[in-house]
C-alpha cells in the first residue's frame, strides 16, 4: 500500500535538491516520492508502518537516526511529524544529521486540521501552528531567523499549479497544510 503523492511536495523539494544531495524522508512509507527526487533518497520508517511496500533504508524511529552527523542535505517528512511521540528528540536527530547550510522540511497540517484529526486518531499527538513548531525547532538547534513558514510557496506556483488543480483536485486543499522550512546554520 503507497501513500498519496501531492505534487506540491514534489515541486518545494525540486526548487532545493540538487542531483548530488542526501536525501533523508522521515516516515517514508511506500517511498512515493523517490522518484521525483533528483538527489540521492534515503526512505526512514517504523517496522510496523502500514505503508510500506519494501524495506526503507532506516527500519527504525526517527528518535534515534542511526547516521553521523551532517550526512544529509536535506531532510523531509510529509503528515508525519504530527505523529511522533518524542519530536523534541526527533528535530534535534534532524538537526543533528543534516550537514550545514541542509534544509529540514516539514510537510505537516495546520492547526485546526491537527485537533480534527486528533479527535478521530489519537495517534495524531501534535496539535501545532507556525509559531508552536518554530519554538520546537530552534530548541532542536535551529536558530530563528533560519526557520520560515514556507506554505504560500506551495499555495502560489501559477499556472503549473492551477492545471495540476484540475488532474490532482487535493491541490485545492493546501490551506490545510502547514509547510516549514528550517535551515542548519
Amino acid at each position: 500500500m503507497s501513500g498519496t503523492i501531492y505534487p506540491f511536495v514534489i515541486s518545494i523539494l525540486s526548487d532545493r535538491v540538487n542531483k548530488d544531495d542526501l536525501i533523508l524522508e522521515i516516515g517514508c512509507g511506500g517511498m512515493q516520492y523517490r522518484p521525483f527526487i533528483s538527489g540521492r533518497y534515503e526512505g526512514l520508517d517504523l517496522p510496523t508502518s502500514p505503508y510500506l511496500n519494501e524495506a526503507p533504508f532506516y527500519n527504525c524511529s526517527a528518535e534515534q537516526i542511526p547516521c553521523e552527523d551532517g550526512r544529509f542535505n536535506i531532510v523531509f517528512g510529509v503528515g508525519t511529524f504530527l505523529i511522533i511521540p518524542d519530536i523534541a528528540r526527533t528535530l534535534s536527530e534532524c538537526h543533528r544529521v543534516l550537514k550545514k547550510g541542509g534544509r529540514l522540511v516539514i510537510f505537516d497540517y495546520q492547526k485546526h486540521v491537527c485537533q480534527q484529526l486528533r479527535h478521530s486518531d489519537p495517534n495524531h499527538r501534535h496539535i501545532w501552528d507556525f509559531k508552536d513548531l518554530t519554538l520546537y525547532l530552534s530548541n532542536a538547534g535551529f536558530e530563528l531567523g533560519c526557520i520560515y513558514d514556507i506554505t504560500e510557496e506551495a499555495n502560489y506556483r501559477g499556472l503549473f499549479r492551477r492545471a495540476l488543480s484540475y488532474i490532482f483536485p487535493h491541490l485545492r486543499h493546501i490551506p490545510t497544510w502547514l509547510i516549514v522550512e528550517a535551515i542548519k546554520k
